[in-house]
């Protein structure tokens, strides 16, 4: 009797503790606290795992804790990816109809949205339109980049014509005037009025890799009182630069241009009549490879000239075939860059010159191979103060053996001086061995300096001051000529469309060859229509 009793109380016990553990699950406090216990277990917390302990517990309202789990969505979408996750919004908890378990939804903020719908893709780069300043836009762009884009808000700067993924800016001027001296004759006092049209575009790709440029222009002088003087000219330039890979690129270039001689010049008789035209035309492919700090070049070109022939005043023709030529040249760079801003470099330029007649009309023989050594650094300090100098030793030549050698040191350089955010000034030097048809004179040694100067007024007028010199010194004979260029300009933004422009010009040529001193003043007003 006594083991049925013990058995019978053992009995009670249990269905006592039974039924509590039943009344205490389906109570709201023990519910709440059951489920704070599966959002504190650090195995659901921190999601490591789908199953296990995770998938097996159960909330009061029969959902899986893992569904329960907004934190835990949320590290899984930072595994993920950071842009996927940087793509959406917060997570926002909502309740579902019937039930208290919190559910995540995951939205957009509407504002990033349309930020994001608005944006070019990552790391593209543009040029600003009236500027060469090149803008990356995009996430990726860094702060610095994305401000200077933002800077660039000229309210007159044409913004060009979208072609395919070319942003191209055409631009159409007529201007009127007087020469003093059209032809740049010694001892002549006869001006003219004249009329000059000019058109043109610049190009450049909107391209997220690589990059295309294009700059061509023509245009033709009309001299009312001497049709003699009457001109074309034209300039052009292509540019095609492929990136291989970060390190390396690959450039190519064509370019052209259409120009007369004067009878004043050194290189064409005086007896000639009007202005013979000259064709210069060629190009260039290169690559660079860049090893970290240190970069690497080379660079092939193949240039050529010819020159049209000249009337005589007799009736008669002057043949330039002779000065017909063809030159090749290799240039070879190497780099180290110190600081962002300064990259000191050396480099070697070889050519040689080749002439379509052996022989000239003087019976010398003009083929030649020459070549430089320069070296020097490109710097940038503060933005404000950029460019690029370069010194070195040149050397050319000669086939005939009666023609000397030219050679000499050779100076390069380009300055930017941004003084405000309303004065530039720039400043260029060149070193150039030049051909010459000078009897008993291989070649000329001709350098040149000129300086620019703008200054805006008001945002939308402009003056600018430049001027340049130069001389040019023949090897073997006594003739020495320098030239002297001074202008003054002002142009005028009616509206991003239309400029209204004025230019003075005072040019002047000094030789120690007897006859042939040289001046001219020359006027210009006119308009110019660019988009």
């Amino acid at each position: 009797m006594k083991t049925g009793k013990n058995t019978s109380g053992k009995k009670l016990v249990w269905m006592a503790l039974l039924l509590a553990s039943t009344w205490l699950g389906s109570s709201p406090a023990m519910a709440q606290t059951l489920r704070g216990t599966v959002e504190d277990d650090p195995i659901v917390r921190t999601g490591r795992t789908a199953g296990d302990a995770g998938r097996n517990l159960v909330t009061p309202t029969g959902r899986r804790a893992d569904e329960a789990q907004p934190l835990r969505q949320s590290v899984q979408r930072r595994r993920a990816g950071r842009a996927g996750a940087a793509a959406q919004g917060p997570a926002n908890t909502q309740t579902e109809p019937g039930g208290t378990a919190p559910t995540t939804a995951t939205v957009r903020r509407p504002a990033q949205q349309n930020f994001r719908s608005l944006e070019r893709p990552l790391n593209t780069a543009v040029t600003a339109p009236g500027t060469d300043q090149t803008v990356h836009q995009g996430l990726a762009a860094p702060l610095t980049q994305r401000r200077a884009r933002a800077a660039v808000t000229d309210p007159y700067a044409p913004l060009g014509l979208r072609v395919g993924t070319l942003l191209v800016f055409p631009t159409l001027e007529v201007q009127g005037g007087y020469d003093s001296n059209p032809e740049r004759r010694a001892g002549v006092k006869k001006g003219s009025t004249f009329a000059r049209s000019e058109g043109g575009f610049t190009a450049r790709s909107d391209w997220a890799t690589h990059e295309l440029t294009a700059d061509l222009k023509a245009g033709y002088s009309k001299y009312f009182s001497r049709p003699e003087a009457d001109r074309p000219d034209a300039t052009g330039r292509i540019g095609l630069r492929l990136d291989a890979s970060k390190d390396t690129a690959f450039d190519f270039e064509l370019r052209g241009r259409l120009d007369t001689q004067t009878p004043g010049s050194a290189n064409l008789t005086g007896v000639a009549q009007g202005r013979p035209l000259t064709y210069q035309y060629g190009g260039s492919t290169g690559v660079t490879q860049r090893f970290n700090r240190l970069s690497v070049s080379a660079r092939a070109s193949i240039d050529r000239s010819d020159f049209a022939d000249a009337a005589l005043g007799n009736g008669q023709t002057l043949s330039q075939k002779d000065r017909n030529v063809t030159q090749y040249g290799l240039r070879l760079r190497t780099g180290y860059e110190i600081t962002p801003g300064i990259i000191p470099f050396a480099e070697a330029l070889l050519d040689t010159r080749r002439y379509d007649l052996r022989t000239d009309s003087t019976g010398f023989q003009r083929d030649s191979n020459g070549g430089q050594v320069r070296a020097g650094t490109s710097f940038e300090i503060t933005r404000t103060l950029t460019g690029e100098v370069a010194a070195g030793y040149g050397l050319r030549r000669y086939e005939d053996q009666r023609l000397r050698d030219v050679r000499g040191p050779v100076v390069e350089g380009t300055l930017a001086w941004t003084v405000s955010p309303l004065t530039t000034l720039r400043l260029r030097g060149t070193t150039e061995f030049e051909e010459t048809t000078q009897t008993g004179s291989s070649g000329s040694v001709t350098r040149r300096i000129s300086a620019d100067l703008s200054h805006a007024f008001l945002r939308n007028l402009v003056l600018t001051a430049g001027g340049s010199m130069g001389r040019a010194e023949f090897n073997g004979i006594n003739r020495r000529d320098d030239t002297l260029r001074a202008n003054l300009g002002a142009e005028y933004s009616v509206t991003r469309n239309l400029v209204l422009k004025g230019t003075f010009t005072h040019e002047r040529t000094t030789s120690t060859a007897a006859g042939n001193n040289v001046s001219a003043n020359v006027w210009l007003f006119g308009a110019r229509v660019q988009y």
